[in-house]
């Protein structure tokens, strides 16, 4: 429902929407303290010397009748100074040291002509009238300005000699609509969308989201109609109330999400309803999510309850006050209640670009909304968090001290609020704290990883922002970088040779914080890693791109490399299912696992390419692993097979009995996962889809939006590896 009252005829001149236009009078001149070095009037000359006068000034602006404002030359003495005075008859009323500037009362002569005279005196530097000074208030032209008491009790005048608001600030007012041609909105339209009709069209058929439109961002100070409070911000219009002033949650909470997705910074809801919803909640949560500010209407039974979405934590509450400042009979409260705003009989936009009154917290939210939408705009202000926070502690504390139930934190208070803005915002450039190894020190990494630590959170970081220093070290590069807020992570290859390696950063200006303020200057001071690199096995380099993993199963003893004088691993040979036995069972049962002794009975291969294969393949049968290779409707004779190749799906099986244990079966197979595994009968199905989700393998490729598997590949020593370090979780160099 629209969470605002019937609409309320009023006599202009005779209702509470009228305020009195204060007559400002001019204030007192500030009395400035006299600081002179003497108490004594300057000597004058009996007979004073003349100077040639320039012609009479022609003064604009109010100043002091019989005072005029002088600067000295440094070199003045008091004989020239009085001189210069006697010339005007002037005495000398007060000093300003701080500056060498006189204040010096006349009486015989006026304000243009004391200028002239002065001016050309050699001693005088300077001369100009005391202009006066006055209390500032923008006032806007706007015709119906005497009828909008809301915008003078938030004190948006003063606020709008600081701020008008900023274009680039977009306020979406998801409700019935906007009257797309309203004259003192339509220059402020962006594309909007109407969910209720399900087009892009969102043109108001009730004028309820006109009328909130116009408190919001009317065109300001353009000689008719109404100002908004911030004249700047543009209009989105997100049609989720019918002509009645109804609509479903579903469209309160895909307005919301579009408006998010489409550019919109603040979220005006003037609407409520007092169910909750996980749709809605879920909707504010994404708005959140994305920075936005929401703002939405308290309610209008007068009950302690806020509606909703008003009563989620991440919107702003608002409740209404009348033109004394007091909490309206109409007006809902309660502990979520956060900030109160003129609400009953506000003047404002309508359909058929006329103007009418309208009561209700639905008018209180966008006076927030506005403001909010100024404070954005301001460069270099906060996020979300901090504007609310702008608001509420600069808020006109009314009722009990302090925040409570029936006006929130207060009434909102324009021009306090944007001195708070422009108080905050942060000037300092970030620094660079520390950049530390994020690892331990391993002599022979294949890479490392440096942690590079901000003075504040930072935008912008990428690789091209750091470079290495290194020594005795080739073919070293940064390969990634992730991180945000304040601490990144740079993973570095460590190439080849004995050295070291430092990570420096380089200020290029395209790091900054949040306030765009640019790094300040380079940092090379870093943690640096000792890098002595001897390869283990002659035929695997540090380049290799299995490197780590074969290191890995090195160090853990599944391996003892496939040659020896010199050692190598041939690490691209195709892995057979006998040197697979022996990743396995060792993967099983540690690095000391020792087969089986003869005789070895279960399997007839022929052994005699080596029989060494023979002892690891009864290993497998005692352990469980292994069931042969014959057809697995033929329980005998049992063949092992140990030289035949290994394909993808065959290691599946391995590498996942390594990783649950020997009894491990997997789910049922999806036939969706696998572009090329989509039969759910095939055995291996369900073992390629595991292994696929486990790590153990990277696809192969991708056929439309699927990866791909490649079931019947062969397997090389180098991806053997790879899959046993996956499997049993080793610790990669």
């Amino acid at each position: 429902m629209i969470a605002d009252q019937p609409d309320v005829t009023i006599t202009p001149g005779l209702n509470e929407a009228q305020s009195t236009e204060e007559t400002v009078s001019e204030t007192p001149t500030p009395q400035i303290e006299n600081k002179g070095t003497t108490d004594e009037t300057p000597v004058v000359p009996s007979v004073p010397p003349t100077f040639t006068a320039t012609p009479p000034l022609q003064l604009a602006g109010n100043y002091v009748k019989d005072e005029i404002l002088v600067r000295f030359n440094d070199n003045a003495t008091e004989e020239t100074i009085a001189e210069c005075l006697q010339q005007i008859s002037g005495e000398v009323e007060s000093t300003l040291d701080e500056i060498r500037v006189a204040v010096i009362q006349i009486e015989a002569i006026n304000v243009s002509n004391a200028l002239a005279s002065l001016a050309a005196c050699p001693a005088v530097r300077y001369v100009e009238p005391n202009f006066l000074a006055f209390m500032t208030e923008t006032i806007p032209t706007d015709s119906s300005w005497s009828l909008q008491y809301g915008l003078v009790n938030i004190h948006a005048p003063q606020g709008w000699d600081l701020s008008t608001g900023a274009a680039s600030i977009t306020i979406a007012v998801v409700d019935t609509g906007v009257d797309l041609s309203h004259p003192d909105l339509v220059g402020k339209i962006v594309d909007g969308y109407d969910f209720v009709n399900n087009d892009d069209f969102a043109q108001d058929d009730n004028g309820h989201g006109t009328h909130v439109a116009g408190i919001a961002a009317a065109t300001g100070n353009n000689g008719t109609g109404i100002a908004g409070v911030s004249w700047g911000a543009r209009i989105m219009p997100i049609k989720v109330l019918n002509s009645a002033g109804s609509g479903s949650f579903a469209d309160v909470a895909a307005g919301i999400i579009w408006a998010a997705d489409n550019g919109a910074q603040i979220i005006n809801l003037s609407l409520g309803g007092t169910s909750n919803s996980a749709v809605l909640q879920s909707a504010v949560d994404y708005a959140h999510a994305r920075g936005i500010i929401m703002v939405a209407a308290a309610g209008n039974t007068g009950s302690n309850f806020v509606l909703y979405p008003a009563r989620y934590f991440n919107v702003i509450a608002v409740g209404a006050t009348d033109s004394t400042n007091t909490l309206t009979s109409f007006s809902n409260h309660g502990p979520e209640l956060d900030l109160s705003a003129p609400g009953a009989a506000i003047y404002s936009t309508s359909l058929g670009g006329t103007y009418v009154y309208r009561s209700g917290s639905s008018m209180a939210a966008p006076f927030v909304s506005g403001l909010a939408a100024i404070l954005r705009g301001i460069p270099g202000n906060g996020g979300s968090g901090a504007i609310t926070m702008q608001m509420q502690s600069s808020a006109l504390d009314l009722g009990s001290t302090g925040r409570d139930d029936f006006y929130g934190y207060g009434l909102i208070q324009m021009d306090a609020a944007i001195q708070r803005a422009l108080l905050t915002i942060d000037t300092t450039p970030p620094v660079v704290s520390s950049i530390i190894r994020a690892n331990t020190n391993p002599s022979s990494a294949a890479s490392v990883d440096f942690t590079v630590i901000f003075s504040e959170t930072v935008i912008g970081v990428d690789i091209s922002d750091f470079t290495l220093a290194t020594t005795g070290i080739s073919g070293a590069s940064i390969t990634s970088i992730s991180g945000t807020g304040e601490t990144y992570r740079v993973t570095i290859k460590t190439g080849s040779g004995n050295g070291t390696i430092r990570l420096d950063v380089i200020d290029d200006d395209s790091i900054m914080d949040v306030t765009s303020n640019s790094l300040n200057g380079d940092f090379t001071i870093g943690q640096t890693y000792d890098i002595a690199k001897d390869v283990t096995f002659s035929d695997v380099s540090f380049d290799h791109p299995q490197w780590a993993y074969i290191e890995a199963i090195w160090n853990a003893g599944y391996t003892s490399g496939c040659d020896i004088n010199p050692l190598r691993f041939c690490p691209d040979q195709p892995l057979t299912r006998a040197e697979l036995a022996v990743f396995m069972l060792r993967g099983n049962f540690g690095a000391d696992y020792v087969p089986p002794v003869a005789p070895w009975n279960t399997f007839i291969d022929d052994w005699s390419p080596g029989d060494w294969a023979e002892k690891w393949a009864e290993g497998m049968w005692l352990e469980g692993l292994t069931a042969g290779c014959q057809d697995p409707n033929e329980i005998t004779p049992k063949m092992f097979c140990p030289w035949d190749l290994s394909t993808r799906d065959q290691i599946s099986v391995f590498g996942l009995r390594m990783k649950y244990g020997m009894n491990y079966t997997p789910p049922v197979a999806t036939g969706t996962m696998l572009a090329d595994m989509t039969d759910v009968d095939y055995w291996g199905t369900k073992w390629a889809e595991q292994a696929y989700l486990d790590q153990l393998l990277p696809s192969c490729g991708v056929q439309g939006i699927l990866p791909l598997y490649c079931p019947d590949d062969l397997v090389n020593r180098a991806w053997g590896a790879y899959l046993i370090v996956k499997a049993k979780d080793l610790t990669l160099p």
